[in-house]
C-alpha cells in the first residue's frame, strides 16, 4: 500500500512539473524597455551585426528552467555603448508667430513675408496686409503709423463710390513714422470704403523690414480752394488745388487801390512754388514744352496742360499752413511723378517765410541742373529787376537794376551770377517808384530773371508776367531728401532790403 502511495506521488509531481513548463512557452513577454532600471536585466548579446526586428505578437523569449535559475541575483552587466539604441528625443515645439494686427477698425493679417525677427517682417515682393474690417468704415483719409528700414512703394485697395480703387504712395524709412493721406477725389467730395488690403514693396529691389504699429482712417473736411494767413503786414493766400503753392500775396499797408495781388497766377507753372530738373535719360521718358524736348520736372502747382497736383495732406492753422503733394510733371499730360513735396508757410512780422523739402522716390540717375529756389512769377506791373551783386553785401552799397528784361528762356544775358562772397542775395521786382515786392533765398549761385509778354498790367490772371528764380547747381538725387527755406517781404526797396538783412543777422 505504501509503495502504490509512493508511486502515485511521484507521477503526480511529474505531471505537474510538465504543466508549467507548457504554460510559460505561450505566455507573451514584455518588450525590453530602453531605459535602465534597478531591477536586475539579462544581458544582451554584444553583435555587430543587426538583429532582425521580431514583433510583439511573435517574438519568444528563452525561458529557463528552475533547475537553471541560479540562486543568487547577478550583478546587471552593462551593455556597450555601441549596441544601446539612443533615446529618441522630442524637438523643441514650433514657436507661435501671430502674423496679425487688431486695430480700431478690423485685423490685418500679413502674407509675403521672407521673415521676422523682434517685430520687423523682412519685405520683397509684394508684402501683403489683409484688412478684415470690423463692419464698414467711410473715409476720406488715412493714417499708417510704422517702422521701416528703406524707402517704400504702396498700393492701398479700397472702395472709391461703386468702383474698386488702386492708390500709390510712398514711405521713407525711420520708427514709429506717421504717414497721411487724402483720397484721391478728395477735393470733389469723394470717400472711401471697404479696405481690401496695403501691399508695400522694396524700391531699391533689395529687402527691407516694415512693421506696422497702428492704422486708422478719418473723416475730414474739405476746406475751401484758398487758404490764407494774415497778420498786420500781409495776407497770403495757398492754393490747394494747385499743389498747395502761394497764388496771392498782398500788402496791407500798401496805399494804391488798384493793387492787389502781387503775384502771376494765369496757369499752374506760375505762383511761387517748388521746381526741380533731373533726368531725360531711359528709362525716363521725355517730355515736351513749347516745341523743346522737357526733363523730368516735377512742378508743385501742375502740368503744362493746367492739370493740379495731388493735396496728400494739409494742416491749416491760425500761426501756419502746412502742405504735402505729389506733384506732376510738367513736360507731361496729368503724370504723377515720384516725389512729394512739402512746405510750411509762417508770417513773422513783415516777412513771410517758407519752409520746403522734397524727397524723390524715382530711382533715376540725373546729371546736375540748374534748380529753382523757389519759381517766382509777379503782375507784369512791376516791371524792374533790383538785386544787389557787390563786394560789400549788407553795408548799404550800391543796387543794380534791370529794366526792360526779355524773356529768360534760352536768353544767356537772363543769367546773373553771384559775386563769390556775396551773402547778399536777395532780388525784387519793382515799379517806377521803387515799390514791389523782394524774395531772399539764402546760398544761392544765379538769379535768373525776365518778362514774358510785357504789358505793365497789374492784373494777376494776365498772361504777361515776370520772374525770377535763385538757382543752385545740384543733381536730384533719388532717396536724399532736400530742404531749404528762402523769405518774402514787401515795400519800398530800401524797407525790403533793411528786412532781409534783419532776417540774414538773425541766421547768422
Amino acid at each position: 500500500m505504501k509503495k502504490t502511495i509512493l508511486i502515485t506521488l511521484l507521477l503526480f509531481l511529474l505531471f505537474t512539473s510538465s504543466c508549467g513548463t507548457e504554460d510559460n512557452i505561450g505566455t507573451k513577454t514584455q518588450e525590453p524597455v530602453i531605459e535602465h532600471t534597478d531591477e536586475p536585466s539579462t544581458p544582451t548579446p554584444v553583435s555587430k551585426t543587426p538583429t532582425p526586428t521580431v514583433s510583439k505578437e511573435t517574438e519568444v523569449p528563452k525561458t529557463k528552467t528552475p533547475e537553471d535559475t541560479p540562486n543568487a541575483t547577478p550583478e546587471p552587466t552593462k551593455t556597450p555603448q555601441e549596441t544601446t539604441p539612443k533615446p529618441t528625443s522630442t524637438p523643441p515645439p514650433t514657436p507661435y508667430v501671430d502674423n496679425t494686427l487688431t486695430v480700431d477698425i478690423g485685423v490685418f493679417t500679413f502674407r509675403n513675408e521672407l521673415g521676422m525677427k523682434d517685430g520687423l517682417y523682412t519685405i520683397g515682393k509684394d508684402f501683403g496686409m489683409l484688412l478684415e474690417e470690423k463692419g464698414e468704415h467711410e473715409f476720406n483719409k488715412y493714417i499708417l503709423t510704422y517702422t521701416a528700414t528703406d524707402y517704400l512703394k504702396g498700393y492701398i485697395h479700397y472702395s472709391l463710390g461703386r468702383t474698386s480703387h488702386v492708390e500709390e504712395f510712398f514711405l521713407e524709412p525711420g520708427t514709429n513714422k506717421e504717414f497721411s493721406s487724402l483720397v484721391d477725389g478728395f477735393f470733389n467730395n469723394q470717400k472711401g470704403t471697404k479696405i481690401k488690403k496695403i501691399v508695400l514693396n522694396s524700391i531699391k529691389g533689395s529687402s527691407a523690414s516694415f512693421k506696422l504699429v497702428d492704422f486708422k482712417v478719418e473723416i475730414v473736411s474739405v476746406p475751401v480752394q484758398v487758404v490764407y494767413l494774415e497778420n498786420d503786414y500781409h495776407k497770403v493766400g495757398i492754393d490747394l488745388l494747385w499743389g498747395g503753392a502761394i497764388n496771392y500775396i498782398k500788402d496791407k499797408t500798401s496805399k494804391d487801390g488798384q493793387l492787389d495781388n502781387l503775384l502771376n497766377r494765369a496757369d499752374t507753372g506760375r505762383l511761387v512754388q517748388q521746381s526741380y530738373y533731373g533726368t531725360m535719360d531711359p528709362p525716363y521718358v521725355k517730355g515736351e514744352f513749347m516745341g523743346n524736348e522737357w526733363p523730368y520736372n516735377p512742378v508743385q502747382g501742375g502740368d503744362k496742360g493746367n492739370n493740379s497736383s495731388k493735396i496728400v495732406d494739409f494742416k491749416i492753422y491760425k500761426e501756419y499752413i502746412y502742405i504735402k503733394c505729389r506733384p506732376l510733371d510738367w513736360g507731361h499730360i496729368n503724370t504723377p511723378t515720384f516725389r512729394y513735396m512739402e512746405n510750411e508757410y509762417r508770417l513773422q512780422g513783415k516777412t513771410i517765410v517758407v519752409n520746403n523739402r522734397f524727397v524723390d522716390f524715382s530711382g533715376y540717375k540725373a546729371k546736375p541742373r540748374h534748380q529753382e529756389l523757389p519759381a517766382f512769377y509777379v503782375i507784369s506791373y512791376l516791371h524792374t529787376f533790383v538785386f544787389y551783386n557787390g563786394a560789400k553785401p549788407w553795408e548799404n552799397d550800391t543796387l543794380t537794376y534791370k529794366r526792360n528784361l526779355d524773356f529768360w528762356g534760352g536768353n544767356p544775358d537772363a543769367y546773373f551770377n553771384v559775386r563769390q562772397g556775396n551773402t547778399e542775395t536777395w532780388c525784387a521786382w519793382v515799379d517806377s517808384n521803387d515799390y514791389g515786392i523782394g524774395l531772399f533765398t539764402p546760398n544761392v549761385e544765379i538769379l535768373l530773371a525776365g518778362r514774358f509778354g510785357y504789358n505793365g498790367s497789374k492784373d494777376p490772371g494776365n498772361s504777361a508776367t515776370n520772374y525770377v528764380a535763385p538757382l543752385r547747381t545740384f543733381e536730384m538725387k533719388s532717396f536724399e531728401p532736400f530742404e531749404y527755406t528762402y523769405y518774402i517781404t514787401t515795400g519800398k526797396i530800401e524797407t525790403i532790403r533793411q528786412t532781409f538783412q534783419t532776417v540774414f543777422m538773425a541766421k547768422s
